[in-house]
C-alpha cells in the first residue's frame, strides 16, 4: 500500500502565551527541585517502598516453601499454608495455587472476588503471580492477591508528597504569572530598541509608537511625545488606547477602544490609513492627527503588535475652523446685504405708508403691462379713486387720523383686488389700479365692491372720539376706450373720477358717461 501524501498541510504550533510558557516552565523546575531534594535528603518517609518490600519477601518466600512441597507432592500442606498466611496477614486478601495447565488445586480466602489477572506472567503492586518449580521445570504458579493501598493509583492523590506537589504548581503557576506580568511590564523596552533606530526615529517630524497585542507602548519617538505634551519615559509601558481620543467629525464622541485603528489593524489583520481622531492633552488642549497603522508580524505570521504613525493636522484643522468662521460670516454678511437691498427695493418701489406701489415704479410696471396688452390684443382696464372730503378730515380730526384711514383704505384695495393688479398711491389721498386682462364692466364691478367696502368698514377701524364716516369714489376707463398710452387711460379714469365727485360723491363713474355728457 502507497503512503499518502498530503501536500500543502503544515501543522501550525499552538500560539501559547509567553507568560504560560514561562510560568509552566518555572512550575516544572521547581517540582524537579523538590523531588531532587526530597530523593538526596529523604525530607519525606517512603512507606510505599517498605510496603512493596514486605510484599516482596512474602512472594520470595511463598516461592521457596511452595516448591519444595510442590516437588513432594504435598498439595494439602500448602493449602494450609495458604490459609494460615490469608488469616494471619491484614495485607494478604486472597491466594491460590495453580497448575501448569490452569487448574486451580488449592485456594484461600475469595480468591475468585479479589484476584485481578495482571495479564502474561507480570504482577503489580497488588497482583502478584509466583511461579512454583518442581526441579527445573515450572510445575504452577501461586496467585496472591493483595489489599489496595497507597500502591493503587486510585489512592495517589492521598499521599502528602503528591498533595504537596499539586499545592506547589497551582500556586506557583499563579505566582509565576502574576509576579512576571508585574515585572517584565516595568524592564525597560528600550534595551531591545538599538539606539541607531531610535535616533533615526527621532529625528521624524511624524510621530512613530509601537505597541504590543495589548495596545501598550513599548517605543514612542519624540515627536509623539511632544505633541501628547509627555515624557518619553513615561509613555513607555503606558496603554496608548487610554489616552483621550475623540472622533474629528461634529459629535466629537469619545472612541471606544476596540474601534481605534491600531486595534483594528491587529483584529483585521491589515493597514487603516488616514483615520482622523483627536487627542486631549494634559492641558485640556485639542491635538488633531491622521492615524496609518499596520499589523506586526512574527515569521510564523503570528500577531506581535501594531506600528502607528501620527501626522499633526492641528494647524490645517486651525486653519480650517478659521476658514469656516470667515465664510459663515461672508454668508452672514451676504445675507445681511442681500436683505439691505431688498429692503431699498421695496424702499424705492413701495409707498412708506401704505406699502402699495409709488408712482416711478407703478409706471415701469404699468407701461410693461401696457404694452404686453397692445401686443396680445387682451384687455385691460385702469381705476382711479381717492377718499371723498379728506381735507375736512384732516382738519377736524388731525394729520395722525388722516393717515390712519389712508392706511385703511389701503389695505381695503389690496383685499379687494387681485395680486397681479398693480395698486399705486397715485397722491395724497388718490389711489390708481391697473387691471391686466380686465374688461370695463369687470372693473366697474370690482370697483364697486371695493366703494361698499370702504364705506361700510373703515369708519370700524378707526378710532376717534367722535363718529368718522369715510367713503371714497372711483372713475373707471380700459384699453378700448382709445388712449394711446397708460397715461391716456390714467387720464380717462381721473375725469370719470371728477364725475363721480361732482354727481355727489361715494359713486363710481366709467370714461364712457364722461363721454356721454360731453356729447349732450
Amino acid at each position: 500500500m502507497k503512503k499518502l501524501k498530503l501536500k500543502g498541510f503544515k501543522l501550525r504550533k499552538p500560539n501559547i502565551n509567553p507568560f504560560v510558557r514561562m510560568s509552566l516552565g518555572l512550575v516544572c523546575l521547581t517540582l524537579c527541585m523538590v523531588l531532587v531534594g526530597d530523593m538526596v535528603l529523604g525530607l519525606t518517609s517512603d512507606e510505599r517502598r517498605a510496603l512493596l518490600d514486605q510484599r516482596k519477601k512474602i512472594c520470595e518466600t511463598l516461592a521457596v516453601q511452595f516448591s519444595e512441597l510442590a516437588e513432594a507432592g504435598e498439595v494439602d500442606t500448602i493449602r494450609k499454608s495458604m490459609q494460615s498466611l490469608v488469616s494471619g496477614n491484614a495485607d494478604v486478601m486472597s491466594t491460590a495455587l495453580v497448575d501448569i495447565k490452569g487448574k486451580t488445586l488449592a485456594f484461600a480466602g475469595d480468591h475468585a472476588t479479589h484476584w485481578e489477572p495482571p495479564g502474561g506472567e507480570s504482577s503489580t503492586p497488588t497482583h502478584a503471580q509466583v511461579p512454583i518449580f518442581s526441579g527445573d521445570k515450572k510445575w504452577g504458579t501461586v496467585e496472591v492477591s493483595f489489599a489496595k493501598t497507597e500502591l493503587d493509583f486510585s489512592g495517589l492523590m492521598e499521599d502528602p508528597l503528591v498533595q504537596f506537589l499539586a499545592f506547589l504548581a497551582i500556586a506557583g503557576f499563579a505566582a509565576y504569572m502574576f509576579f512576571m506580568k508585574k515585572t517584565l511590564k516595568n524592564l525597560d523596552p528600550k534595551a531591545v530598541i538599538p539606539d541607531r533606530v531610535r535616533s533615526a526615529l527621532d529625528l521624524l517630524a511624524e510621530g512613530v509608537v509601537m505597541v504590543d497585542r495589548k495596545g501598550d507602548i513599548v517605543l514612542a519617538n519624540l515627536a509623539f511625545a511632544s505633541k501628547a505634551e509627555k515624557d518619553v519615559n513615561a509613555l513607555l509601558g503606558q496603554s496608548l488606547s487610554k489616552m483621550t481620543w475623540h472622533s474629528n467629525d461634529v459629535k466629537k464622541k469619545r472612541v471606544k477602544d476596540k474601534n481605534l485603528p491600531w486595534a483594528r489593524a491587529m483584529k483585521e489583520g491589515g493597514n487603516q490609513t488616514d483615520v482622523l481622531l483627536s487627542l486631549t492633552t494634559n492641558k485640556d488642549e485639542k491635538r488633531h492627527f491622521s492615524i496609518n497603522s499596520s499589523p506586526i508580524m512574527d515569521d510564523k505570521e503570528n500577531m506581535r503588535g501594531a506600528m502607528v504613525t501620527f501626522n499633526d493636522e492641528t494647524a490645517l484643522q486651525q486653519a480650517n475652523a478659521v476658514l469656516v468662521d470667515m465664510m459663515d460670516k461672508l454668508k452672514s454678511s451676504q445675507e445681511q446685504a442681500k436683505l439691505q437691498n431688498a429692503e431699498l427695493q421695496r424702499l424705492a418701489t413701495q409707498d412708506p405708508l401704505t406699502s402699495c406701489l409709488n408712482r416711478r415704479s407703478f409706471f415701469e410696471q404699468a407701461d410693461l403691462a401696457w404694452a404686453k396688452a397692445v401686443a396680445e390684443g387682451e384687455p385691460l382696464a385702469c381705476i382711479m379713486t381717492d377718499i371723498d372730503r379728506f381735507k375736512s378730515i384732516n382738519d377736524k380730526f388731525g394729520h395722525m387720523v388722516g393717515d390712519q384711514v389712508i392706511e385703511a383704505v389701503a389695505k381695503l384695495l389690496v383685499s379687494n383686488f387681485r395680486k397681479t393688479d398693480l395698486i399705486c398711491r397715485y397722491g395724497g389721498e388718490e389711489f390708481c389700479i391697473l387691471m391686466p386682462g380686465a374688461e370695463l364692466d369687470q372693473a366697474v364691478k370690482v370697483a364697486e365692491q371695493a366703494r361698499a367696502t370702504i364705506a361700510k368698514s373703515v369708519s370700524e377701524q378707526l378710532k376717534t372720539k367722535e363718529p368718522l364716516q369715510v367713503t371714497s369714489s372711483f372713475g373707471v376707463s380700459s384699453l378700448k376706450h382709445g388712449a394711446k398710452d397708460v397715461a391716456g387711460v390714467i387720464n380717462q379714469a381721473d375725469k370719470a373720477l371728477y364725475l363721480a365727485k361732482q354727481s355727489g360723491r361715494d359713486k363710481v363713474s366709467r370714461w364712457d358717461q364722461v363721454r356721454d355728457n360731453k356729447a349732450a
